[in-house]
């Protein structure tokens, strides 16, 4: 990429206020700056957008930066039955083990829901003429809650 490129996102932490930057996150607002240049601008070859236009990759994610680690994890197996694999797993760990967590948040809480409505509307089923509040008032605080973390978590690739 060239110089020219917009910086990362989570790059630019200091530059923006903490709540600003959290609704960036969340509703991912900041693919709006890319977004509108893409709608607006037609480039000769047809397209929208070029290089120079999208974000620049993270040092982090950065080609060279990820083959000498590679390199490095690799020399530090040498030897090892199964170098390959653990070479892969010493790089892919740190990101992939938090977002399986994460992973396996979201279908505790997406098969949590249909059963937390299917008591809730047992309940509401067996008293049909009765004041269910106390009864059903847990299950409804349960699925809003199973909501909220269900929506938490499926933004693990950022958090």
């Amino acid at each position: 990429m060239s110089s020219k490129s917009l910086p990362w996102p989570e790059d630019r932490n200091g530059q923006i206020a903490w709540l600003r930057q959290v609704w960036s996150r969340w509703t991912y607002s900041y693919m709006n700056i890319v977004l509108d240049k893409g709608s607006r601008q037609m480039l000769p070859n047809g397209t929208h957008l070029a290089q120079d236009d999208l974000f620049a990759a993270p040092p982090a994610m950065e080609a060279t930066r990820l083959a000498s680690l590679f390199r490095k994890y690799y020399e530090e197996e040498r030897g090892s039955k199964r170098q390959m694999l653990r070479t892969l797993w010493r790089l892919a760990a740190p990101i992939f083990v938090p977002a399986g967590f994460c992973q396996l948040i979201t279908v505790f809480v997406q098969v949590a829901i249909p059963l937390l409505v299917r008591e809730l509307l047992r309940v509401l089923e067996e008293n049909p003429s009765q004041q269910v509040i106390e009864e059903g008032l847990p299950y409804a605080v349960g699925i809003f809650v199973c909501a909220v973390v269900n929506a938490f978590a499926t933004q693990r690739h950022r958090h």
